[in-house]
């Protein structure tokens, strides 16, 4: 049911995500989200001079998107950052706020299973072991003081890996 239902999801959203640059709907997004919590500053910026591979456009941009729709439910933050970088065959994602934070930080996987809450957040750790990526909370820093995110995605999935090692 969930996997029909990410599926449906993929296919809408996948007409106006293929037509555009990825870099310019998050654009898009990040003004929507600057339109709908205008008490907090949502920016992006893009370091790479490598495009996103297209099989992991829509899953990128639904991370972003749920990552920074919950700073604006619930982080209280004035500033929000995404930053999406594409080094060494690697695509990074920082998302950093400077809101309220997650109590209990080291308990936060625990605390959501036994609250079944945030389930999107569940949902994107999931999707990110799918892409091979990793899940990483961060402590705090001085510029932002609430939650800070790292996900780290390879461009290449294992068939593709493989294919290559063939090939030499």
């Amino acid at each position: 049911m969930i996997a029909s239902i990410r599926q449906e999801i993929f296919h809408i959203a996948r007409s106006t995500l293929y037509h555009i640059p990825l870099t310019d709907n998050i654009t898009i997004l990040m003004q929507d989200f600057s339109r709908r919590y205008p008490e907090t500053n949502f920016t992006f910026t893009w370091d790479s001079r490598h495009d996103v591979p297209s099989r992991l456009v829509a899953p990128v941009y639904r991370i972003i998107k749920e990552l920074n729709e919950n700073i604006g439910k619930h982080a209280q933050a004035t500033q929000a950052l995404t930053k999406l970088t594409i080094h060494d065959a690697i695509l990074t994602l920082f998302i950093q706020d400077n809101g309220l934070g997650i109590p209990a930080i080291e308990n936060f996987e625990q605390i959501l299973l036994q609250n079944q809450t945030h389930i999107g957040l569940l949902s994107i750790k999931n999707d990110i072991k799918w892409l091979n990526g990793t899940f990483t909370l961060l402590p705090p820093t001085d510029l932002f003081s609430g939650v800070n995110i790292k996900i780290t995605i390879p461009l290449m999935d294992r068939k593709e890996e493989n294919d290559e090692d063939f090939s030499n």
